[in-house]
């Protein structure tokens, strides 16, 4: 299972997320990324399209000032781009984004 999930840089649209992986697998280990909007109440995760061969990433587009979760897993990956275990998901983590200071008020 991957672990210590932790935000590096937060933007208004924008994370960056670095994790340490797990050495318990033989085949090459890649990770999924989930997250969900906190502040929009929604209850079913989004997940990356691709998987993530290294220990961090950059999601983006994400909602200025909007509260998301991100978890993570590990995902064996096979001879010819077939997908074999997965992991538990690793503990969530909560990242709240920043507000644009530059917002005008136009009436």
């Amino acid at each position: 299972i991957p672990f210590g999930l932790k935000c590096s840089s937060i933007g208004t649209t924008m994370v960056e997320l670095e994790w340490q992986t797990s050495q318990n697998y033989p085949h090459a280990l890649s990770v999924e990324l989930s997250w969900k909007n906190r502040a929009m109440g929604l209850r079913v995760w989004e997940s990356a399209s691709k998987l993530i061969s290294s220990g961090r990433c950059r999601k983006k587009n994400l909602v200025a000032g909007a509260v998301y979760e991100f978890r993570i897993r590990a995902v064996e990956e096979l001879i010819g781009g077939m997908l074999g275990n997965r992991s538990e998901w690793a503990e969530s983590i909560l990242v709240t984004l920043l507000q644009p200071s530059n917002v005008s008020q136009e009436k």
